[in-house]
């Protein structure tokens, strides 16, 4: 559970920091470049509010990774889907991106520049991956902490009569 609440935290920092990147370019591309609003426009702009409901997301279940169980659920569906296609997005912007610089460098030598725009891509792909790890790992605990609860409270019923034998 350490682990996860490692991962949690990382998440989050990196969620932070590229949705602070998405919307500091959407706002200089829109604001001082005067750039009109086309598909990329939109799914950058879509990257940013989704990354908002990300942040938002982490925040808010952070609290079941702690120690004690909650027997409360997130009932706000609209941050879990928020998140997850966010790091589809990010999955999608991310291969996106490293195609077009592989059509750009086709055939020639690859600068230096390149090799960290490749690496960022990566660290992006790889940051859409593990939000949809993550959250999977999320779903599957609280529905199996409700399961484990379910259960106590059918032996609390039951009086607990298969101790008594």
């Amino acid at each position: 559970m350490k682990l996860r609440r490692i991962l949690k935290i990382i998440l989050l920092i990196c969620s932070f920091v590229v949705t602070g990147i998405m919307v500091v370019a959407v706002y200089s591309l829109l604001v001082n470049n005067n750039t009109p609003l086309n598909f990329g426009m939109y799914v950058n702009m879509l990257i940013c509010i989704t990354g908002i409901l990300s942040i938002t997301y982490h925040f808010k279940t952070f609290k079941f990774y702690k120690k004690e169980k909650h027997n409360k659920i997130l009932k706000d569906t609209s941050l879990w889907v928020s998140n997850i296609i966010y790091a589809l997005l990010l999955i999608y912007i991310s291969s996106r991106i490293s195609y077009s610089f592989y059509k750009m460098n086709k055939g020639d030598t690859i600068d230096s520049e390149f090799y960290i725009m490749y690496l960022f891509c990566f660290f992006v792909f790889l940051l859409g991956i593990f939000l949809i790890i993550e959250e999977r790992w999320l779903y599957k605990s609280i529905k199996n902490s409700e399961t484990q609860s379910h259960l106590n409270g059918i032996d609390n019923i039951k009086g607990h009569l298969d101790d008594d034998l």
